[in-house]
């Protein structure tokens, strides 16, 4: 494996990982979101 390759692989997986942090803090900001919803309907 050279080292283009090597370098193409890794920044593959550093997008990746940003991906998959972004689609976390997505997850809890929709969950809070449906939190107040709730919370709202319910008063």
């Amino acid at each position: 494996m050279n080292a283009f390759t090597e370098s193409t692989q890794s920044s593959q997986l550093t997008l990746n990982l940003a991906c998959l942090a972004l689609e976390s803090e997505e997850y809890q900001l929709q969950m809070l979101v449906n939190l107040v919803e709730t919370y709202n309907a319910n008063r």
